[in-house]
């Protein structure tokens, strides 16, 4: 990841990361065909994080903040997307039944709407369950959502209304 790109106009670290970030406006051709290869190449990233090494190197530069950007995007055709994302870090985080690393990720979380709703730390780490219930409250046809918010709530359970 420390190498450089083909044109060497940025590490191979900066160029990865940056294909994960959803940037094209909602509603645009653009969005759908950056939320098409956003959805494949989530499936190389998925597999990749099962290496230690990899998922350490990803959690180091705010790959779940990318991830919960991707969660966060506007727009139906987002949603293979969405649910590819909520998948590998059920995967690769949170589920021991299927092989993930359990302890390294989550942090704690905030159901305090005003640290996530400033500006700076909106895609912050400890926001995942307000953003969640929020996307429940939404769109609660978005099972992934409800499975995602379940496996990271201690004991599981739905939403309150004081975390939306």
């Amino acid at each position: 990841m420390g190498g450089q790109t083909g044109s060497g106009e940025q590490s191979l670290k900066d160029a990865f990361y940056g294909q994960l970030r959803p940037r094209a406006k909602q509603g645009s051709a653009d969005a759908a065909n950056e939320a098409t290869w956003m959805r494949a190449l989530l499936a190389v990233v998925g597999k990749l994080l099962k290496s230690d090494k990899i998922r350490s190197e990803f959690l180091d530069n705010n790959g779940m903040e990318d991830f919960l950007r991707i969660l966060m995007a506007k727009g139906p055709e987002w949603e293979p997307a969405r649910a590819r994302v909520a998948r590998i870090v059920m995967d690769n985080f949170l589920d021991e039944s299927v092989g993930a690393k359990t302890g390294v990720w989550p942090p704690r979380f905030t159901t305090q709407v005003y640290v996530c709703d400033t500006e700076g730390r909106e895609f912050d780490d400890s926001c995942w369950v307000l953003y969640l219930g929020r996307i429940i409250k939404d769109r609660p046809q978005d099972t992934w959502a409800q499975e995602l918010y379940s496996m990271l709530q201690p004991g599981g359970g739905a939403p309150t209304h004081n975390e939306l």
